[in-house]
């Protein structure tokens, strides 16, 4: 699986695009990084759940549940919670926060290893993002990621992975299937296992470091 830092690397970069300078400070950059690192939460339940890492925390069910309250709260409401709360800046530093949560981390997760359980848990299946597309001079147009005719049972192939009954994907906290917790097995923590992940780590941490430094132009006075 990604790394978690690998997961900040790319909710560093979400922020430095979505956030207003004004509120680009370390306390709401720690918020971003709380929202990236959730979904892996799952793993502790995996301990007497199998199959809960990827699916619990990493289903698009939960991402539009906490769409369909945002846009009812800010769109459809007289009088918006989160508005009168927080301010007019905090509705787009919500949407910013659940673009953070699907663009760094879920379908990140999705094009890796056996995928996420997309719909957990109206459907048990996980699915992977694998497969290419390609133009070829001798072939024309190639595409893999969906294929007709190549099922289990004949059917649509999108990467259909198993249910949580048959895919486990191990975590420092949760490396063996079956569940409980063995004291004695090897735990590894991923930090970067490729270097295009060392390179988005860094990178992220430098866009954000290039964006704190950043100020406002001076205003020019008129004669």
């Amino acid at each position: 699986m990604p790394a978690t830092t690998v997961h900040l690397g790319f909710a560093l970069l979400v922020a430095a695009a979505v956030l207003p300078m004004e509120r680009f400070d370390r306390r709401l950059l720690a918020v971003f990084a709380a929202v990236v690192v959730f979904p892996d939460l799952d793993s502790i339940p995996g301990w007497w759940l199998p199959g809960a890492h990827r699916a619990m925390f990493h289903t698009l069910v939960l991402a539009g549940v906490v769409a369909a309250l945002l846009y009812y709260d800010t769109r459809l409401r007289d009088r918006s919670w989160l508005r009168e709360r927080w301010g007019s800046r905090a509705v787009t530093v919500a949407w910013g926060l659940l673009a953070t949560h699907l663009l760094a981390h879920l379908f990140l997760d999705w094009s890796h290893l056996s995928g996420i359980n997309l719909l957990y848990p109206l459907a048990d299946q996980f699915y992977t993002l694998e497969g290419e597309l390609v133009y070829s001079t001798a072939d024309g147009w190639i595409q893999t990621f969906v294929e007709f005719g190549t099922g289990a049972d004949g059917g649509i192939d999108v990467g259909q992975q198993g249910s949580t009954d048959d895919v486990h994907v191990p975590t420092p906290t949760d490396p063996n299937p079956g569940g409980g917790v063995d004291r004695n097995v090897e735990r590894i923590v991923p930090i970067a296992v490729h270097g295009w992940q060392l390179y988005l780590l860094l990178l992220g941490l430098f866009t954000v470091g290039a964006r704190r430094l950043q100020t406002e132009p001076p205003v020019e006075r008129s004669e």
